[in-house]
C-alpha cells in the first residue's frame, strides 16, 4: 500500500513509487503492462477499495474521504467514485447502513 501512504499529499507520480520501488518508472510501467494492468489502473483500484472502507466510518465525511484519498474536491471524488462503483459515495453509504454484512 505505497500510494496509500502518498494520497494524502495528493496524487503520488509514477516516478515517487518507483523509486520507493527501487525502479525507474519504466521498469515500472513494463511490469505492469506485463500484468495487464497500468499505473493508473492500480491506482484507481487503490483509491476505490480505500474509499468504500472509509465511507463504512460514519465519523468520517465525505469531503474527509475525499481529501485522505488525495482528491481537492467533493465533486471530482464523486465522479470517480460513480465511475466505479455506479453509485455517489452517499448512495454507497446509505446502502451499506441499509444491508450491513
Amino acid at each position: 500500500m505505497i500510494a496509500f501512504e502518498r494520497l494524502r499529499d495528493g496524487e503520488p507520480s509514477i516516478d515517487q513509487i518507483a523509486r520507493v520501488l527501487n525502479c525507474s518508472a519504466r521498469t515500472l510501467q513494463r511490469r505492469l503492462q506485463v500484468a495487464g494492468t497500468s499505473y493508473r489502473e492500480e491506482l484507481n483500484l487503490v483509491r476505490y477499495k480505500l474509499a468504500r472502507s472509509y465511507l463504512e466510518d460514519p465519523s468520517l465525511q465525505i469531503i474527509d474521504v475525499a481529501m485522505l484519498l488525495g482528491y481537492s474536491e467533493h465533486s471530482v471524488f464523486t465522479r470517480a467514485f460513480r465511475e466505479w462503483s455506479g453509485k455517489t459515495p452517499q448512495d454507497f453509504r446509505q446502502q451499506r447502513r441499509l444491508a450491513p454484512e
